[in-house]
């Protein structure tokens, strides 16, 4: 029972409060719980009682729950979205069990499980010491996805084969040239008002 209730309005009310408490409370129970809890006078009694009882169940169920979110890993080229969504699930799971985790550990795990590719966002997070709510974090990450896989695109056009203009031939060779520079280089040997097709422009 509380001890700051500065009168008998409160301590009526905090009666009514209680009361229905009980009633919830033994309501969702099996008939055999309710036989052992119907006599408790307040509904912390009962709490306190079925902690007691079903506590190491919750330990046992949290342990479970940070063993996924430990081993859990993004596997390169799959969603980071997915990924994220799924660890924070693992993470309101463990804190409904009863486990506390500070805001800055559960962002340093998230970021723990992702691949080589975010390597590099890993290191400008610890350099510039963001602090980033779980969502926040979220956001980022998709941001961040977004520019790898522009990264990407674009070193696969370099390396893609280049058609050149042969002024000898009169026609269109296809070399394969490495990248830039060197497509750039065959063009300016070859000393003539050539065209080069696709993403190179003379």
């Amino acid at each position: 029972m509380p001890t700051d209730l500065s009168s008998e309005e409160d301590y009526r009310k905090w009666i009514k409060a209680d009361e229905m408490a009980r009633c919830y409370i033994l309501a969702s129970m099996s008939s055999v719980l309710q036989h052992q809890h119907q006599a408790m006078v307040t509904a912390s009694d009962m709490m306190l009682n079925l902690k007691e009882l079903f506590g190491h169940q919750d330990r046992a169920a949290r342990q479970v729950a940070m063993k996924k979110l430990m081993t859990t890993t993004m596997a390169e080229g799959t969603p980071v979205r997915d990924h994220v969504l799924k660890m924070i699930g693992h993470l309101n799971e463990i804190e409904i069990l009863g486990g506390e985790m500070d805001a800055d550990t559960q962002c340093d795990i998230i970021l723990q499980s992702l691949p080589k590719s975010f390597e590099q966002f890993r290191l400008n997070y610890n350099m510039n010491k963001l602090n980033l709510t779980l969502a926040g974090l979220l956001t980022e990450l998709v941001s961040a996805e977004g520019k790898l896989g522009q990264s990407e695109e674009a070193e696969k056009l370099l390396r893609q084969p280049k058609r050149l203009y042969d002024p000898e031939t009169s026609g269109w060779t296809q070399e394969m040239i490495p990248g830039l520079h060197e497509a750039i280089t065959t063009y300016c040997d070859k000393r003539c008002s050539s065209k080069l097709e696709g993403t190179i422009s003379p």
